[in-house]
């Protein structure tokens, strides 16, 4: 591109980020479905290993099984999923969220099984 003169204006056109080639939206399924089962890798540990659990300290009761990378890169995108789908920041968050979730719902699923009979009699 040729250099600005004194007397030129040019428009500086905001152009679109590029998206991310392999990255893809995640669902609830990603955030609540069990991690498949992977080779074991032996002498593996994902605490020892500089900088494999960085960024994830917060969750770090997650990896205490994890047996090999492709294992802790699994629970590493479960991780991501949960932190996009629930908003959760830490392990404890979530256990805290879905208990929730699912007092929520009983105690619904209660309430209507009590109108339901009150309206019946």
């Amino acid at each position: 591109m040729k250099p600005i003169t004194a007397g030129e204006v040019r428009t500086n056109l905001p152009t679109n980020p590029q998206p991310d080639g392999d990255h893809k939206a995640f669902s609830i399924v990603d955030a609540l479905a069990p991690i498949p089962n992977f080779p074991e890798v032996k002498g593996y540990n994902p605490y020892k290993m500089n900088g494999e659990i960085s960024g994830y300290e917060s969750f770090a009761m997650k990896f205490v099984d994890s047996m090999s990378p492709q294992e802790t890169f699994a629970i590493k995108q479960q991780i991501d999923a949960q932190k996009q789908i629930f908003g959760v920041e830490s392990y404890s968050e979530f256990k805290f969220v879905m208990s929730a979730w699912v007092l929520s719902i009983i105690i619904g699923v209660l309430l209507i099984s009590f109108l339901f009979r009150k309206f019946l009699r």
